[in-house]
C-alpha cells in the first residue's frame, strides 16, 4: 500500500508540473498534454489496484471495483489520451466529454450503493473536510498572488483583510455546523444507505463545493491584482467571484439537506443574491466587490445563527 501511494504521489506531482502545458505544449521536451493524460491515467490505475488489494476476501467489493473501472475509467482514460494526441480546440471538448462520461458512469454503476463499503464513516467525513480545508487554503494563497509584485499600501491591506474574512466565513459555512452533522448522519446509517449518502453528499456534491472555492479564488486573485483601481471590476471577475461563492454556499445548503438538517434558507437566499448580483459586482471597483460579497455572507451567517439559537417548541 505504501509503495502504491508513493507511486501515485509521484504521478500527481508530474500532473502538477505539467499543468501549465495542459492545452498548449511548450517547445522542446515531451508532449505536455500527453504526459498529463498518462500521469492521470496512472493515478487511476494505481487507485484501482490498491482498492482491489484493500478489498481482500470481499468478493462483492472486488467485483464492484472491476465493474466500475471497466465501464467508467477505461473508456474515459482512453478518451483523455486521444484528446491529448489530437490537440487543438477538439482536445478541450474530448477531455470534457471524458470527465463527464467518467462522472456519470461511475454514478450509474454504483446506483443504490452497489457493493461499495464505507467501513469508517468518521474517517470518510474527515478526509473530505480536509480537502475543503486545502482548497480554502489555496484561495488564501490567491490573495497574495494578486499583489505579489505591488508595493504595500492601504488599499492592499484593506483588500487583503476583506478577502481573508471572506475565506473565514466560507470556512464557517462548512465547518461550524454541517461538517460534524454530516459525520454523525453518516455514522448513524448502515450498509447501502451509508454508501448512498457517502456517494451523493460527499463524493459528488463536494465537487461542487471545491469547484466553488476554485472559482472564488480566481475572483479574489483578480480583485487583489487591481485592488487600488477605481475602474469597474469587470464581468469576468464578477462572474467567477459571485458564481463561485454562490455555488459554494448553495452546495453547502444542499449538503445540509442531504444529511437531514432543515433546509438553510439563509444560505439559499445568499446564493441567489450573489449570483443575481453579478451585474452589480461588475460595475463597482474591486474593493467594493469584495466588501459586497462579505456583507452578504456575514448577513447569512448571522441570520442562520440567530435561527439556530431559537428554542424549539
Amino acid at each position: 500500500m505504501r509503495l502504491g501511494m508513493s507511486l501515485a504521489m509521484i504521478a500527481v506531482f508530474v500532473i502538477a508540473l505539467t499543468m501549465p502545458e495542459a492545452y498548449a505544449d511548450m517547445s522542446g521536451g515531451l508532449d505536455g498534454p500527453l504526459v498529463l493524460a498518462i500521469a492521470y491515467v496512472a493515478v487511476r490505475v494505481i487507485h484501482g489496484v490498491l482498492y482491489l488489494i484493500a478489498a481482500g476476501d470481499d468478493i462483492a467489493l472486488r467485483r464492484q471495483v472491476v465493474t466500475t473501472e471497466a465501464v467508467a475509467m477505461v473508456p474515459a482514460a482512453t478518451a483523455l489520451i486521444v484528446g491529448a494526441v489530437v490537440g487543438g480546440p477538439a482536445q478541450t471538448w474530448i477531455w470534457l466529454g471524458a470527465f463527464l462520461y467518467d462522472f456519470v458512469l461511475t454514478y450509474l454503476s454504483s446506483r443504490g450503493g452497489g457493493q461499495w463499503r464505507i467501513n469508517a464513516p468518521g474517517h470518510w467525513a474527515e478526509r473530505h473536510g480536509l480537502v475543503v480545508i486545502l482548497a480554502l487554503g489555496e484561495s488564501i494563497v490567491a490573495i497574495g498572488v494578486g499583489v505579489a509584485r505591488e508595493p504595500i499600501d492601504g488599499s492592499i491591506i484593506v483588500g487583503a483583510t476583506l478577502a481573508l474574512t471572506v475565506s473565514i466565513l466560507l470556512w464557517m459555512f462548512y465547518f461550524v455546523r454541517i461538517a460534524s452533522a454530516g459525520e454523525r448522519e453518516l455514522t448513524r446509517r448502515t450498509d447501502a444507505a451509508r454508501v448512498v449518502l457517502g456517494m451523493n453528499a460527499y463524493t459528488y456534491l463536494h465537487l461542487a463545493i471545491i469547484g466553488g472555492v476554485i472559482l472564488t479564488a480566481l475572483g479574489v486573485e483578480d480583485a487583489m491584482a487591481h485592488i487600488g483601481s477605481t475602474e469597474p471590476y469587470g464581468w469576468f471577475a464578477a462572474s467567477v467571484l459571485g458564481a463561485g461563492i454562490g455555488v459554494y454556499v448553495g452546495a453547502t445548503a444542499a449538503f445540509a439537506r442531504m444529511i437531514g438538517l432543515p433546509l438553510p434558507w439563509a444560505r439559499v437566499a445568499a446564493a441567489g443574491v450573489l449570483v443575481c448580483g453579478i451585474p452589480l459586482l461588475a460595475v463597482v471597483p474591486p474593493l467594493w466587490a469584495l466588501a459586497l460579497v462579505l456583507v452578504v455572507l456575514a448577513l447569512a451567517i448571522t441570520v442562520e445563527s440567530a435561527v439556530g439559537r431559537r428554542p424549539r417548541r
